[in-house]
This record gives structure tokens, sequence and C-alpha cells, in this order.
């Protein structure tokens, strides 16, 4: 007879269940203030004013108000400013428009503020593009505003930017009797009543085998469909053996699902994942690392962009982790590195409650899309470890969260003049708007900068200030058109270069790899996220008694 397993369950609850009903609609439109709110791509205020002008067409005594809020992947409850500027410009209005999400994480911030709009006390009608229903919808519940109404139009996402007036008639105008009954229509009893969002079971237990289980956790959507370990209240209590922290402790309040990250729900995780309880410290600076304030975790997980987290762990964890550090440095061929990794994108599924095609909006995908977990060789290095770059002490180990998009990797530099090398690094390119670079090198090329007189900090300062490209090719005009332009780069239009980065903040280098490697991308959203790794009281014994969780590989 199989095993049978009562499991403990690994979605988060969440940190506040409320809903707010809807707004009473106007009967008509008639006479009426239509504020139209306009997110932050040039495209929004275009697309509005067609719907400015279709519906004057039909109520010629309405009048209109525009307003646009300038900044991307930001709630404006975060922002005072636009707060009290918004709340004067809705002294008036009627109702609210609010549009335009093209993009996952545009969609997700829109839904966000729409929410808050409606929470305000004005009716809102949010649109989008259909490709982004699903996130929008996310974020509005998670926002406490479950019914909110919203429509998808299907603008020709390869025009936005700047899309045609054909192409805007031709969308909008079969679509707007359903726009003005959204805006008009009374409300249903859910609208008008909203009660809160059931709670996902969040203290239910589950009994079964393991391969009812299995098949359990992936209807639930609790898991990509890998195989778990189960989850049982003795693995569980043996992984919180990691911390000092007691269970009911939250580490964080997890966006878009705003779930509680209490540090039993990250044990949960883990354990499904095969950690061990030596990973559990890692597992908790991996939550506080991702939830950093100075990064937009759901720019990163929900965008269209197709970045893949990075999980870098600095210190003489490392070593005591036995991860690889040196060669094959991006191939999880340990358990450290695979189980954290995986943790990981269970945390993503369970606790910030971000799901493929639903809230996860990525466009082309990534291999590495769930996680890559990897660390330092700081043995072998002639430099501090990378996490003293951001303000932790050399003596500690700390977790540094990174979101590249692409690599590049150059091998034969084996006694090239530092120039040389630099020269290399500074020629690769890297992709998205906002560009960052972790550089990798191999602990002898480390050495052979640090001979030609290069440390760490001078090689990072060096890419900053060469590391450029012609200004045509920075993709300036977009920049300014949708409120990107970086402080670094001039307006101007002329015949010279502009750094390939616009802040050194997303520039930093470990050491661990063969040759040179480049992870490109990754400065979009903010970050790194970095997170001391806190060890408990127990650690010593720990470590001991997983002594054994090595591969001893077989000859043959």
């Amino acid at each position: 007879m199989d095993t049978q397993y009562t499991v403990l369950n690994p979605w988060a609850e969440k940190a506040e269940n409320r809903a707010y009903a809807l707004c009473p609609r106007p009967e008509t439109l008639e006479g009426k203030t239509i504020g139209l709110y306009a997110h932050f791509k040039q495209s929004a205020p275009d697309i509005l004013k067609e719907f400015e002008i279709q519906l004057a067409e039909r109520y010629p005594t309405a009048k209109f108000k525009h307003i646009q809020y300038k900044r991307d992947t930001t709630e404006i409850t975060n922002d005072p400013d636009f707060q009290a500027e918004l709340q004067k410009w809705l002294e008036d209005v009627d109702v609210v428009i609010c549009g335009y999400g093209d993009a996952g994480s545009c969609a997700m911030f829109l839904g966000y503020n729409a929410a808050h709009i409606e929470r305000m006390g004005k009716p809102v009608l949010l649109f989008l593009h259909s490709n982004y229903y699903n996130v929008a919808r996310s974020s509005c519940s998670a926002r406490f505003v479950p019914n909110l109404r919203i429509i998808p139009l299907d603008f020709n996402l390869t025009l936005i930017g700047g899309p045609g007036k054909e192409n805007l008639v031709k969308v909008l105008t079969p679509k707007l009797d359903e726009v003005i009954g959204m805006l008009t229509d009374p409300l249903t009893p859910e609208e008008a009543s909203a009660p809160p969002v059931q709670q996902y079971h969040t203290e239910k237990t589950f009994t079964g085998t393991l391969t009812e289980l299995n098949k359990l956790f992936y209807q639930n959507g609790f898991t990509h469909g890998e195989p778990i370990v189960p989850p049982t209240r003795e693995a569980v209590d043996e992984m919180l053996k990691g911390t000092n922290l007691p269970p009911d402790y939250v580490v964080a309040t997890m966006p878009p699902m705003l779930g509680k990250a209490t540090v039993e729900k990250i044990a949960i995780n883990a354990v499904m994942a095969g950690c061990l309880p030596t990973y559990m410290p890692v597992m908790i600076a991996v939550v506080r690392a991702m939830t950093a304030k100075n990064i937009s975790l759901e720019g990163w997980s929900c965008s269209h962009g197709s970045w893949f987290p990075t999980i870098i762990l600095s210190g003489k964890i490392t070593k005591e982790l036995d991860m690889c550090g040196g060669a094959n440095i991006l191939t999880p061929f340990k358990k450290a590195e695979q189980t954290i990794a995986k943790a990981y994108s269970y945390i993503l599924l369970n606790i910030c409650g971000i799901r493929s095609n639903i809230e996860d909006s990525c466009g082309r995908g990534h291999p590495t899309r769930h996680s890559v977990c990897f660390g330092e060789d700081y043995e072998h290095s002639p430099w501090e470890p990378a996490h003293t770059r951001f303000g932790i002490p050399a003596e500690d180990s700390a977790v540094i969260m990174f979101w590249p998009e692409n690599w590049e990797f150059a091998s034969k530099t084996d006694g090239k003049s530092a120039a040389h090398k630099l020269n290399i690094i500074c020629s690769w390119e890297s992709g998205t708007f906002d560009p960052g670079l972790c550089l990798i090198l191999s602990p002898k090329l480390a050495a052979e900068f640090t001979k030609d007189g290069y440390d760490r900090d001078k090689i990072i300062d060096y890419i900053w200030e060469y590391s450029r490209r012609p200004y045509e090719k920075a993709n300036v005009e977009w920049c300014i058109a949708n409120n990107h332009l970086p402080k670094a780069m001039l307006p101007e239009k002329g015949d010279y270069s502009v750094r390939r980065f616009w802040t050194e903040d997303h520039l930093f280098a470990v050491v661990g790899s063969d040759g040179m490697l480049a992870l490109n991308g990754g400065g979009d959203h903010g970050g790194p996220g970095v997170a001391k790794i806190d060890l408990p009281d127990n650690w010593d014994e720990l470590l001991e008694k997983y002594s054994d969780y090595k591969a001893e590989n077989v000859r043959y």
C-alpha cells in the first residue's frame, strides 16, 4: 500500500482580505465631467483623446479633464505629491476612464492605481489590451476592488508608442456602447456588496499518496509540475531549525497578492523544493532581497519582458553549502543551487501569487525564467566578497538578487592586457531600456586584473564611463516620449556617444567562472536587491548534521 502523507498548505494568507464595493454609476453621461487618466506611455493620452472625441459626439454637454501619471511601476499611494494633484483633479469629476495597459507590469500598476481611484469614491472604467486582462484583474483584486469594471480593447501592439488615428477609430467605435454601459449601468448585487475574496484555505492540510499529492498540488497551482518533497509537519519543523525566528514571524508582505511570507510558509515551500534546513537562512534572505525597497518585484515578474531571476550567494556560506563557485557556475549541478532556485519559484507562486499567463505576462519566456542560483568563489578571489559593495561586512554572507535578460561570454582572454579585456566587456550590448550588468570573472582573470592595477571598483568605474553606444542606437526618442530619459543622457540629438549603462547601481562583479561572463539587463525596475544572511545559533550543528549531502560521483 502506498504511504499516505498529511502535508501543509504552501499558499500564503493575504495580509488584508477586505474588498470595496463599486461606486454607484450615473444614469447618463450627459452633463457629466469625464476624467481621462493616462498611464506613463506616450500612446495613452492619444488613445484617451479619441475616447473624448467619440463620447463628445454622443454627449454634447459632457465635459472632459485629462491627467497623466508619468511614472511607471509606481503606486500612487506611494507618491504623495501626485496623490495631492490627483485629489484636486478628481474634485469635479463624475466618472473616470483609466488606460492603457499595453504590457504586463504596465497593466499591473494601472490596475493598482485604477482601484485606488475607485476607492477614492469615483466610478472607474479600466481599459487595456486583452493580452493583459488577467494581470489587471488580479491587480485590482490585490488592491481590494475585485469587481472593478475592465474592458479589453485590442489596439495593434506594434503601434504602441503612437498608434495611428485610423487604428484608434477602428478599434474604439464598435466598443463605444459597451464603454458607455460600463460607465452608466447600475451595479450588480455582487458589485454593490463586494464580499472579501475567499482565502485559499491557507490553514488546510492535504492527505494522500505522493502521486496524489503531486497531482493535487499541480491542480491547485502550487507547483510547476515537478515532483515535490511532501511538506509534512515533521519535515517543516526540521526546516524551521534553520532560523531563530518564530514560525509566525512575517518576513515580508509580498506583492502583488500581498501574501504574508511567514517563516513557516517559507519553510513549507523550501521543503517542497527539496531544500535542506541549512538553506533556510538563505531562503529568508532571498525573500528580503526580492522585496527590497529599491526594486519593483512586479516589474520583473509580471512584465512582458523576459528577465530571469538570479540569486547570487556571496561570502563563506557558498563553501559551507557546497556550491560550485567555479566552472559550471550557471549550471545547477549541486543541491543548493538547484533547490534554492526551485524554492524561489514556489514562493513566487504561493506567496506572491504570480502564475504563468495570469499575473506573469512574460512574452517569449526564458529557459531560466523560474530562477538561477550560484555562489561566488570567495576562497580564490583576490577581492572582497561581492556583497561588500553594498555595505555588508566581508565576514558576513549575503544574497544578491538581480534580473538579467541575456548573457555574453569570452573565454580566450588569458594573458591579455587589462585594456584588451575591458574593451571586450565595453563592446558587449545590454538589452532593455535601462540596462545593468553582473560581471563574472574567473579567479585567474581577477588576479590578472589586480596585477595590472584594476581592482573590482576600478573595473566597474571603467565600464560605467567607457561602455558606450552611438546616440542614435540609444532609442532616445522612445525614452523621451515615455518618460524614461535617464539623467545621464541629454535629450538633444547629436553626433556623440552615450553611456550604455544609465547608473552604476546596476554594475557589479563576482568571481567564480571560466573566462569572462556578463549577465546583461537587470536595471529596468530597480535593484539589485541585497540582504544579509542571518545564521541561527545552531548553525555549526546543522552543518555537521547535513555534512554528508555531497555528491560522490562514481568512476567508470
